[in-house]
């Protein structure tokens, strides 16, 4: 209890699985993923500090795995919240 009012649980009811990211949220996300991505290709200081930019590949490889992460936490957080809501009506 903060005070004296009970806080609200945002998972209950599955609120959290229904709530979006802001406009501003997501696009600050990626527009700060478009720039690190952008660094070693565009930026004339990226050999001043080293930066390569990576094979083509290599950036599928991680795209693939970021996607198959995302499916898979929100397929668990899916499978959390209806076992929960289960044993609470039970």
């Amino acid at each position: 209890m903060v005070g004296g009012a009970q806080a609200k649980n945002r998972s209950v009811g599955g609120e959290a699985w229904r709530s979006r990211p802001s406009a501003l949220l997501l696009g600050a996300t990626l527009l700060v993923a478009a720039a690190a991505l952008a660094l070693p290709y565009f930026v004339p200081l990226a050999s001043l500090f080293g930066f390569v930019a990576l094979p083509a590949a290599v950036l599928a490889a991680i795209a693939l795995i970021a996607a198959a992460y995302l499916v898979t936490t929100e397929a668990v957080k899916r499978g959390f919240f209806r076992s929960s809501r289960d044993s609470a009506a039970a």
